[in-house]
């Protein structure tokens, strides 16, 4: 029997897969590209650097029009039969998004608390927990996400190389 741990696995390699055909852009064209290259520059490539641990998917192959939901979810039918057994135990919708928590993580780490809770506010309205706070994330672009991300961080933290 296949367990929860094999099916989230699977639906890694699933958006994983996605990335496969797309050329690898340099960190510098994302920067420019989501306007993040000048006074933010440091802090985008580190929202970039923790993506790519994150999820396994060379940030370089990222585009800035991107849609986190339309790249991270993965639907029951994408997975195949043998996986049906084990979504129906799971009380699964019609789709899972297998790096939501590690994305979510993405944008803890190195952040600020206090403009965490400020950028999460900002919001209307503002996400009452963690499930919420995924779906806004899935409605995100790429360059939305860095630029969130880095709202999030101290303003020393963003300042670009010196």
């Amino acid at each position: 029997m296949n367990s929860t741990r094999d099916l989230v696995g699977a639906a890694r390699d699933i958006v994983r897969r996605r990335f496969d055909d797309r050329e690898e852009l340099a960190i510098e064209i994302l920067n420019h590209q989501c306007g993040t290259d000048s006074v933010h520059a440091r802090a985008a490539e580190q929202v970039f650097d923790a993506l790519e641990s994150a999820t396994g998917i060379p940030a370089g192959r990222l585009r800035p029009q991107d849609n986190f939901g339309s790249l991270f979810r993965v639907f029951r039918s994408e997975l195949g039969s043998e996986w049906e057994s084990r979504w129906a135990t799971l009380g699964l919708g019609t789709y899972i998004e297998p790096f939501a928590y590690e994305l979510l993580e993405v944008l803890d780490v190195g952040s600020n608390q206090g403009l965490w809770r400020k950028a999460w506010a900002s919001l209307d309205p503002p996400p009452a927990n963690e499930e919420q706070m995924i779906d806004e994330i899935m409605r995100l672009s790429l360059c939305e996400f860095v630029r969130f991300a880095i709202s999030m961080r101290r303003p020393q933290d963003r300042r670009g190389a010196d």
